[in-house]
């Protein structure tokens, strides 16, 4: 996809009237509410969106938003990268009335007549985003400089990790021998 930035402001009527379809990215850091929750704001958001009306008339817009972020891993505190790739079917509504009589394949998406483009997409990425971060794999999380070392199997590395619990379990035993 080109790197075409998207419009700031979108009117959805006129876009569904119009069958139009847009493409773009959109910077990451321009989505101050997604990036409370990631490591990082640096890359983008790559943005299909296809508007129109449906067979009953209705104002729809369909699409995909990916996206690749950067957020803190709950295993090792670090961060790891994550892909965000989510489709979206929108009901463009003008009242929660309307939002209320949309078929249930569609989201509403509650608009007036113009609507900032990145609100839209950050919505998408925040409901896309998994509950938590983790690494794919639990070797991930083995810190590099373990792993470069060499010594020993990635087993023996995890095993050899210092355990919080231990000096509890220290003072247990103790108290059972006693």
């Amino acid at each position: 996809m080109l790197a075409t930035p998207l419009p700031e402001y979108l009117d959805p009527l006129r876009l569904a009237d119009k069958n139009a379809e847009l493409k773009g990215v959109l910077p990451l850091r321009l989505l101050r509410r997604l990036c409370d929750s990631l490591a990082s704001d640096v890359g983008e958001a790559e943005v299909v969106l296809r508007f129109g009306r449906d067979q009953g008339g209705r104002p729809i817009v369909e699409g995909r938003v990916r996206a690749k972020v950067e957020r803190i891993c709950q295993r090792c505190l670090e961060a790891c990268e994550e892909s965000i790739d989510t489709q979206l079917l929108l009901g463009i509504v003008g009242s929660e009335a309307e939002a209320e009589l949309l078929p249930s394949e569609y989201d509403p998406w509650l608009v007036s007549d113009r609507e900032r483009t990145s609100t839209l997409i950050e919505d998408e990425l925040i409901l896309a985003l998994p509950l938590l971060a983790l690494h794919d794999k639990e070797i991930d999380c083995i810190p590099q400089e373990a792993l470069s070392a060499g010594n020993g199997s990635i087993a023996e590395t995890a095993q050899k990790r210092e355990n919080p619990f231990a000096a509890l379990a220290d003072l247990k035993n103790r108290n059972h021998q006693d």
